[in-house]
């Protein structure tokens, strides 16, 4: 009888340890699932993306997103469904131990290394896959199995790093009233420069590119001009542009110098528009232009595209 009464109080004991465990685990378990990658939205200023030597930032100006290689305005759509892949992120239970030194080499190399800033804080974390396909999540340097609602398993894997996959293609440019000042320079011959003020959707002052003096306008070949900047398209980003492209840009004088400074912004953005001809005479170019922005990124564009723009002070005035 007292054997019996033995077994059972090891058994009650038994059975208060791994209750015990199980609570630990539990409220372990609990604070894992909780885990909130996102920061308030309202407050995120960057985003930084980096796979490999792969790497991309996005930053919020004036409450805008740009890409600050290009300093192109990145697409809403883009930047959204990559907030929303982030916040749908849920833990379905955390790793215990040192993972296998291959799966931690793997999510180095290969995983996508994310950094959320905000003007008080910085959150960065890993999102990658292991060997049986299943994603992970690197956080505070603990390593989860997580799953992602409504999004396909292959998100991460297919997410492209490049400008161009999340920014506009496009000066971005809805409608002439987002524009405060255009500046056209003729690098050949400064006389046909000028200035456009746009005040509002319904008042636009020309000038000569000095600003010394008002001109009266041809309203059909300014208001042309001013809509012209609302269709112009870009094509490829500078990654495509081979190095002797590079190099020749650099010492023939562009045929255009436009400078734009969008209404509500304090610096201007300076586009210099190259004919492929020039660059290459012996090649079929003539519609091909290239176009040098802030005097880094280098964009090819299409010519036909600009003949409202390519105008001078004396086609545009009275």
């Amino acid at each position: 009888m007292r054997r019996l009464y033995l077994y059972l109080l090891l058994f009650l004991l038994l059975l208060f340890i791994a209750a015990g465990i199980w609570f630990y685990k539990s409220q372990n378990w609990s604070s894992s699932s909780r885990i909130q990658l996102l920061p308030q939205q309202t407050q995120l200023n960057a985003i930084t993306l980096v796979r490999g030597s792969d790497t991309l930032k996005l930053v919020c100006k004036d409450d805008h997103w740009y890409e600050k290689q290009t300093q192109r305005l990145a697409t809403t759509n883009s930047i959204q469904t990559l907030l929303d892949y982030f916040q749908r992120v849920e833990v379905r239970f955390p790793i215990s131990g040192t993972p296998p030194q291959e799966l931690v080499q793997n999510l180095h190399d290969s995983g996508l290394q994310v950094t959320l800033s905000t003007p008080s804080s910085i959150s960065a974390f890993t999102l990658g896959n292991n060997a049986a396909g299943e994603l992970m999540l690197v956080y505070n340097s603990r390593y989860y199995l997580v799953r992602t609602v409504g999004f396909a398993r292959a998100t991460i894997q297919d997410l492209a790093l490049t400008p161009d996959a999340w920014t506009e293609r496009s000066l971005t440019i809805r409608r002439p009233s987002d524009l405060q000042t255009i500046l056209v320079t003729w690098p050949n011959t400064a006389t046909n420069s000028f200035c456009v003020q746009v005040q509002d959707s319904l008042h636009v002052a020309l000038f000569d590119h000095k600003q010394q003096h008002e001109y009266a306008y041809d309203t059909v070949r300014m208001s042309a001009f001013l809509y012209a900047f609302t269709t112009l398209e870009l094509d490829r980003y500078t990654d495509t542009i081979s190095t002797e492209t590079r190099e020749r840009l650099s010492v023939i004088t562009p045929l255009l110098d436009l400078r734009l400074l969008r209404r509500g912004e304090r610096d201007t953005v300076s586009y210099k528009l190259f004919q492929g001809k020039r660059l290459y005479p012996s090649a079929t170019l003539r519609e091909l232009g290239y176009l040098l922005v802030n005097d880094t990124a280098i964009r090819t564009t299409q010519l036909v595209s600009w003949d409202a723009v390519l105008t001078t002070l004396d086609e545009i005035k009275k």
